[in-house]
């Protein structure tokens, strides 16, 4: 587990990519923080075929940033950087890349390997969800079964 590269700035918002090898997979993903720090977090699920940096969950991540809380994404089963086949637009790829991925189980394992390791270099914090199409398929089990 560790950053990859340093800490970018976007005016009053710090980014930073990490990396988490969790049950033998890679998980990416990025964290943003507001200049002055945050006392809360809040982990984004970006929606199907998408990934981590789409422009949407980018926006949301400055924008609470901008309220003074943090953010941070993974990349979810099969997609974004962790996609080994382009989408064609087929609709029987979202569950290929669902199932190949590892599903729901692998979402609450990753999940909770990202916010341990977040909360290791920030520590621990009121923390809330923010999902949108699968980020909120992917969000229901994890907030369901963390209590942070």
């Amino acid at each position: 587990m560790s950053w990859k590269g340093g800490e970018k700035s976007a005016g009053e918002v710090g980014e930073r990519n990490f990396s988490l090898v969790v049950a033998g997979h890679e998980v990416p993903g990025v964290y943003w923080s507001p200049a002055g720090g945050a006392e809360r977090l809040v982990m984004i699920g970006h929606g199907g075929t998408t990934h981590k940096r789409v422009k949407y969950v980018v926006e949301v991540a400055h924008l609470l940033c901008a309220c003074g809380i943090a953010a941070m994404a993974i990349d979810g089963p099969g997609h974004g950087d962790r996609r080994d086949f382009e989408w064609s637009g087929d609709s029987g790829e979202f569950d290929r890349a669902w199932k190949e991925g590892g599903g729901t189980d692998t979402v609450l394992t990753d999940w909770r390997a990202a916010l341990d390791f977040i909360e290791a270099e920030f520590g621990a914090r009121p923390t809330g969800w923010w999902g949108l199409s699968m980020g909120t398929m992917m969000g229901l089990p994890v907030a369901a079964t963390d209590n942070r």
